[in-house]
């Protein structure tokens, strides 16, 4: 049998640190082979097309990871609040949730505040909306969680109600083979 040779994959950052994620500040990447060599591309080595192709690719990729493992409204959840993280210009580490989706805290405050009769200002709260520490500490408050469990509660019975007209209309599907 022959041997496989494996490489260990290092980001190259603008400066002149690495690491095994990638960063706004990437400059490169190198490809260290555990049976000698290397090999490494930066951003000049690939040419236009391919970089952005490149970075569909890798935003697939980041959103689709989100969502592994999970099912249903909890899939839908993950990839929306990673698809509006990545809007706001905040890239997460693999490891990292994604949390809450920034559109419908917004919406969630707007009514809380409504509810306790207290001035709101939109522009000021989706500003900050892009720090987690500020994310966090505003889903802590109960009154904020539980108009965004509402909320989050009134869209997944949207879909439901969709999924519900779709199927309906496709009274003829064959179930035999499920």
């Amino acid at each position: 049998m022959a041997k496989v040779s494996t490489a260990k994959k290092m980001y190259l950052y603008d400066d002149g640190t690495e690491g095994a994620h990638a960063k706004p500040n990437t400059i490169g990447m190198e490809f260290r082979f555990t049976e000698g060599g290397m090999l490494s591309i930066g951003r000049t080595d690939v040419g236009d097309n391919c970089f952005a192709a490149a970075g569909w690719h890798g935003l697939g990729q980041k959103i689709g990871d989100t969502y592994a493992g999970k099912s249903g409204d909890e899939a839908f959840e993950a990839a929306a609040a990673m698809i509006e993280r990545l809007g706001m210009d905040e890239w997460l580490l693999a490891r990292e949730s994604a949390g809450p989706r920034g559109s419908m805290l917004l919406a969630a405050i707007a009514a809380a505040k409504e509810a306790a009769s207290q001035e709101f200002d939109e522009a000021s709260v989706r500003e900050k909306l892009s720090d987690k520490t500020y994310r966090e500490k505003v889903m802590a408050v109960p009154q904020v969680k539980a108009q965004y469990d509402r909320i989050r509660a009134e869209a997944a019975a949207d879909r439901a109600k969709k999924s519900a007209k779709v199927a309906k209309g496709d009274e003829g599907a064959e179930l035999g083979d499920i």
